[in-house]
């Protein structure tokens, strides 16, 4: 109990181990050394120490103070003195640089002298170790500083940014710019804290150079005041150039993501239709750009770089040449000043581009920022509880042209009003108006509400958790309520049915969920929050007409009996029974506001009763009527099963198998063998320099050696000094340039593979168990930092490595001997602290990578339910969940800085131990040999900063290949479909793929689908008499529970069946059986005499043309969206159209019409009518319905339903339906019901049957 209890307390410490510390003594860094020692393997996010209150994302939204004309001006405002201590930290920093050459002068000087002066090395090795320790002091120090500066203000701005989302008008930025706002563009604003201060610091640093040049050198220090006026110049245009190219990247990026976030919500359609080429070639060349435009930009930075390392050598040239300066103290001297007063100019490029990147992301930051608010008056004082005059409204900031013209209502409380009209007669526009989401085009247009509001979305939303929870939401258990919502909703029967009762997960977007059940769950949501007006757009669509009808008696019941104001928008007036009063809009103006028997009279109406008699289901609900509350409550409260969504995370060290696939990816051994050779070069390079620098130096200053003798050497010096700089330069620049040419091909091999996997992914064991928030933030984040940092990382990487290399020879072949066992000690010492930093921070570096994909789960369902989130929940409770997560993010980030500057301190104190015994050894060595012993000073010094930075290289190469080890388990750990063919490669590895282009069968010509036929079908007799489709006692399971229950049914070539049932009842289920989008569990599907399990998958898919109940549409033109595949030009298109009658419909008379991202720009309905319009253009001959026309007005369904009738004459159809009309076209209607078939045959059989049963 005892050890337990120590155990208890040693845990508590570590975890306040952080915030117990105050003041300076956080910036020592000593607590961090139990923390590294205990925690060196699987560290957990439980394990992170906690974070101090003022830190905390709370705070920061407090204490930063917005100005919307200038975020850098509200930067200022709001952090005066984080401002002041970065800048005087710098300013420390940047003197304490400059008193470099004065130190190498005293250093040269104590070698320089004669004999063992005692208190002069006491002198100067005090002063060098203190300048030692002040330098990397102050460097932990501020970049932990800044790192934690830079963690608040991303808090701020994250705050302000999510805040924004509810305040912000319709339509918002696509999720995609969202992403990239948080993910890059924030965390880029952070960057001003450090470049920004430094280009502010940057003059002040260069005259102090300058000064000190002109003091040491003399007249000498002209020629370098050039250099640096030129370097400067470079670096202006290198400024200007990567600010445009940062523009395109992010505006290609913003491309990207969008249409990767298209993929993800319609890979449904793009799997059932075998639309994977289209997809992947449409992301792949967005991807193009985006990495053209990087390429360019890493390049120049390399241009840039070699440039700067050539123009000095050129200074130095003139410099020695002009004045002779050829002896080592001169040499050192005037090299080590010259570097003093370019090291500054030499950040410019690095920090000009930071703060032009910084730039760029405040203008995107701000455009949104910036972006009205909506606009909602309250009067409560008016009779009516609506009230709207003169209203003339548009969207704001949309290419949607729409407007609503002359709206004038008055709604008393309680009314229940129905919005009728046909698609795109601004319906949902009306209801947004209302809501104040649109744009006032006249001033004295207004809108008056009085009271809450509760709003139910066209197209559901759903949060990732349980029925219960969705429906409950944020709101209190009422049981009453709670039962009586899922009665008025038509789920009480659903939820009875399925094995978890309401405790049944959803899953992301209510995938588990049929489409009917995503619409009731997602309408009950609205009607338990106890509000005074409920706005309901299109609740009847995606039901069956039996389920719609008794909705809409329940919910006219509320509104009669609770007084509830209810206005509800349809396509379909047949659909409404009763309401209190009727309003027809056409072309976004009111054309009808009255009853609804007047309204009808003027209407076609369908007798429906029929159908309603088909869609009964035999199942008795007046049992569950007489039981008590508390019992129906008990009978569906079942146990949860828990399904593991959380994201995968590896344990440990980085695996071979990563940097095995990051060799493969850079080229393999081609590119290790020419990198190696370029830095070999430099080596030998390098190391020539120092040799002959040596040989020159001990010649000019042998009192044997003659004029002639010192003549030559200058003139050798004089070749050997530029021609060594210049190729080293050249081969560092070679190296860069080719690197960054590997890297830009393996970011795009790498995105390829990825996108290539998520095409294939299966979608019983990937998607639906598989958070969203996480693909997208592999995909935008660690995608980012694998483009962004990888090339440069391992150039940096094999640079610093060959440079410590060139260092230890320098040492082996200049320094004394007895420096060796100083130098070894100190770096096995090193390396074993190295060692340690590396295991930590692996761990501290997944942990921060894994934050982030519950923030985006937030910001991404924010978003897509943003009216449902803004207008009916309490912001705060919100707001309190994003919170929470990013506070978790923030930890993560201050341990990260943390341990980085820990690292620096401990590197400071071994390098300066060993500074000091080396600094002792060669002065006593200096006796025999000064020149050696100030050679072999150097050579130390510059060993200790070589391996320094071979060491820092190598941690951040080894920490940002975590971004690259998430990709990869897009690639490797994703179940897949087995949708091997000839022409569709599935690989086994992906990495060993050598061409950029991975190929996808096209499968709409009709030769591909002929083959499909048996071998053994001889003549058009058999082939009629062929059954396409057979299902013989297929059942299917999902999570455990049996959706599909022997299910059986043969359909002939030509032949149409019409499938009936209640929501919920199994019916797309089966369709995504059929498809293979799900595998049975049992039983044989046969499509066209061939068994399933033996048929390749894409080849079953090239068959079918099908039309999804939710319409999927993306970016591009119309021409795009109903022929994805470019299989036609506009005349053939137009023609095809008009062959079915479509031509002259308004959305399809412009086939170049740009359609937004998601379709945001087109009604429902026209989403539908697209979907429609792309099987007419394929040539397959089994065609799949879902609900084709449960989203279009009676106008577009007549119109619909005469192109149907053509259009099916030679094919197949299976079609999931509730509309009567379209009945007569089917040979055969199928009732189902839980999953089972429950009654098949012919329309006038299934109502005879029904009719004598009763059943009704």
């Amino acid at each position: 109990m005892l050890e337990y209890q120590n155990f208890e307390n040693q845990q508590s410490e570590l975890l306040e181990c952080y915030t117990s510390k105050k003041g300076i003594t956080t910036y020592l860094f000593t607590w961090l050394n139990q923390f590294v020692q205990i925690h060196q393997r699987n560290l957990e996010q439980k394990d992170v120490f906690n974070i101090n209150p003022q830190e905390s994302i709370e705070y920061q939204t407090l204490k930063f103070q917005l100005n919307k004309e200038s975020l850098i001006y509200s930067l200022l405002k709001s952090y005066p003195t984080k401002w002041i201590c970065i800048i005087l930290l710098k300013i420390g920093l940047m003197g304490i640089l400059l008193l470099n050459p004065f130190l190498i002068n005293s250093i040269v000087e104590l070698f320089d002298s004669s004999g063992l002066d005692i208190w002069q090395f006491l002198k100067t090795t005090s002063l060098f170790t203190g300048w030692i320790m002040a330098i990397y002091s102050q460097i932990s120090i501020l970049s932990f500083y800044q790192k934690q500066v830079q963690i608040e203000v991303q808090a701020a701005l994250s705050s302000i940014l999510y805040h924004k989302l509810f305040s912000a008008c319709l339509p918002l930025p696509s999720q995609a710019e969202i992403i990239n706002l948080f993910q890059i563009d924030i965390p880029q604003i952070t960057i001003l804290f450090d470049c920004g201060v430094s280009l502010f610091l940057t003059p002040f640093q260069i005259c102090g150079a300058i000064y000190i040049y002109f003091e040491t050198v003399g007249v000498a220090a002209s020629f370098g005041l050039i250099g640096m006026l030129i370097q400067v110049g470079i670096s202006l245009i290198y400024g200007s150039i990567y600010s445009k190219l940062q523009k395109k990247i992010m505006t290609s990026r913003d491309n990207r993501v969008s249409n990767m976030d298209e993929l993800l919500k319609g890979i449904l359609t793009i799997k059932q239709n075998c639309y994977y080429k289209f997809f992947f070639n449409r992301i792949r060349d967005k991807r193009n750009i985006e990495m053209s435009n990087i390429a360019i930009q890493q390049k120049l930075s390399f241009y840039v770089k070699a440039l700067f390392s050539i123009v000095p050598v050129g200074v130095m040239y003139f410099t020695m040449k002009i004045f002779d300066i050829f002896n080592l103290k001169s040499v050192l001297m005037v090299t080590q000043n010259y570097a003093q007063l370019i090291q500054s100019v030499n950040f410019i490029p690095y920090n000009l581009g930071q703060l032009l990147m910084a730039k760029t992301s405040i203008k995107r930051y701000m455009d949104f920022i910036q972006s009205k608010d909506v606009d909602q008056q309250i009067l409560p004082a008016q009779p009516y509880q609506i009230l709207v005059r003169e209203g003339n409204f548009r969207w704001r900031n949309s290419k949607n042209q729409f407007q609503l013209k002359n709206i004038n209502l008055q709604i008393p409380k309680g009314e229940f009003i129905v919005i009728n009209g046909k698609n795109g007669s601004g319906k949902s526009s009306l209801l947004y108006c209302l809501l104040g989401e649109l744009e006032r085009t006249i001033e004295n247009s207004f809108v008056y509400l009085d009271g809450s509001v509760s709003v139910a979305s066209q197209e559901p939303f759903l949060i990732q958790g349980t029925i219960k929870q969705n429906i409950i939401d944020e709101s209190v258990m009422e049981l009453d309520r709670y039962l009586q919502i899922i009665k008025t909703t038509q789920l009480l029967e659903d939820i009875q049915r399925m094995e978890c009762g309401h405790n049944s997960e959803v899953g992301e977007d209510g995938q588990s969920l049929s489409g009917g059940q995503r619409k009731r769950v997602h309408l009950a949501r609205t009607l338990y929050r106890h509000s005074d007006i409920y706005l309901l757009d299109c609740p009847f669509e995606s039901l069956d007409h039996k389920t719609a009808n008794k909705l809409m008696d329940e919910l006219y019941e509320i509104s009669q009996k609770d007084k509830k104001t209810i206005i509800i928008t349809c396509n379909d007036v047949n659909q409404i029974k009763k309401c209190d009063r009727i309003i027809y809009l056409e072309d976004g103006s009111i054309t009808y506001n009255g009853s609804l028997d007047q309204f009808k009279g003027n209407s076609q109406s369908n007798d429906l009763d029929s159908l309603d008699l088909i869609e009964d289901q035999s199942i008795q609900q007046s049992t569950n009527m007489q039981q008590s509350n508390k019992q129906l409550y008990n009978l569906i409260d079942k146990q949860q099963i828990i399904v593991m969504e959380n994201e995968d995370r590896s344990i440990g060290s980085l695996q071979m198998e990563i940097f095995k696939y990051l060799y493969q990816l850079f080229g393999r051994y081609q590119t290790l063998v020419l990198i190696m050779i370029f830095c070999i070069l430099g080596m030998c390079c390098s190391t020539f320099y120092q040799l002959q620098l040596k040989s020159i130096t001990e010649i000019s200053n042998s009192d044997q050696s003659n004029e002639d003798q010192k003549a030559d050497a200058v003139q050798q010096f004089l070749f050997v000094y530029p021609l060594s700089h210049i190729l080293m330069a050249l081969f560092t620049l070679f190296s860069g340039i080719f690197l960054t040419s590997k890297g830009v091909t393996a970011s795009m091999l790498l995105h390829n593979n990825i996108i290539n996997n998520l095409l294939k992914a299966s979608v019983a064991e990937f998607y639906n168990v598989t958070l969203g928030s996480i693909i997208k933030n592999r995909l935008t984040n660690d995608i980012f930092q694998f483009d962004m940092n990888t090339p440069s990382l391992i150039s940096s990487l094999f640079d610093s490595i060959f440079s410590f290399m060139a260092s230890i020879l320098g040492c082996l072949f200049l320094s004394s001997a007895l420096s060796y066992p100083i130098l070894i000690c100190y770096l096995l010492l090193q390396t074993q602290y190295m060692l340690k930093y590396i295991r930590i921070n692996l761990e501290i570096s997944r942990l921060q990578a894994m934050s982030k994909s519950p923030l985006l789960n937030i910001l991404t369902q924010t978003h897509q339910g943003i009216l449902f989130n803004r207008h009916c929940k309490q912001t705060q409770n919100q707001v309190s969940c994003f919170y929470q997560q990013f506070n978790v993010y923030t930890r993560n980030s201050i341990c990260s800085a943390a341990l980085s500057a820990w690292f620096i301190q401990i590197t400071c104190f071994l390098m300066l131990l060993m500074y000091v015994c080396v600094l002792m050894v060669n002065y006593i060595y200096k006796i025999n040999n000064k020149e050696s012993a100030t050679i072999s000073m150097y050579l130390a010094v510059s060993l200790g900063e070589k391996f320094t930075s071979f060491i820092l290289s190598f941690q951040s190469f080894y920490s940002n290949n975590v971004y690259f080890e998430r990709c990869l388990s897009l690639i490797n750990n994703i179940p897949k479909e087995d949708l091997s063919t000839q022409q569709y490669s599935d690989f086994e590895n992906p990495m060993d793929r050598r061409n950029n282009d991975i190929h996808f069968s096209d499968h709409d010509s009709i030769s591909q689908i002929e083959m499909m036929t048996i071998n053994s079908v001889e003549s058009v007799q058999e082939l009629q008499e062929q059954n396409v489709l057979e299902l013989n006692n297929v059942t299917l399971q999902y999570k455990n529970a049996t959706v599909l229950t022997d299910i059986s049914f043969k359909l002939k070539q030509r032949q149409k069946i019409a499938i009936l049932g209640r929501t919920g009842a199994g019916k797309t289920s089966l369709m995504h059986c059929i498809t293979r989008l799900v595998e049975p569990y049992s039983g044989t599907l046969k499509v066209l005499g061939q068994d399933n399990r033996h048929t390749s998958i894409n080849r079953i898919r090239s068959l079918f043309s099908v039309v999804s109940q939710d319409p999927f549409v993306f970016e591009g033109t119309i021409q795009q969206n109903i022929d994805p595949n470019n299989a036609y030009n506009p005349i053939e298109i137009i023609r095809i159209l008009s062959k079915y009658g479509l031509s002259q419909v308004k959305l399809l008379e412009k086939l170049q019409y740009q359609v937004e991202p998601h379709g945001s720009n087109l009604s429902l309905g026209e989403k539908q009518l697209l979907v429609l319009c792309r099987i007419l253009l394929q040539k397959r001959k089994i065609v799949i319905l879902d609900e084709c026309t449960g989203n279009l007005d009676n106008q577009y369904c007549q119109l619909i339903n005469l192109t149907l009738d053509l259009f099916m004459k030679d094919k197949t159809v299976i079609a999931i339906t509730h509309k009567l009309e379209l009945l007569d076209m089917f040979d055969q209607v199928m009732i189902m019901n839980q999953g089972k078939i429950i009654g098949q045959g012919s329309k006038q059989e299934i109502l005879n049957q029904y009719l004598n049963q009763k059943v009704m």
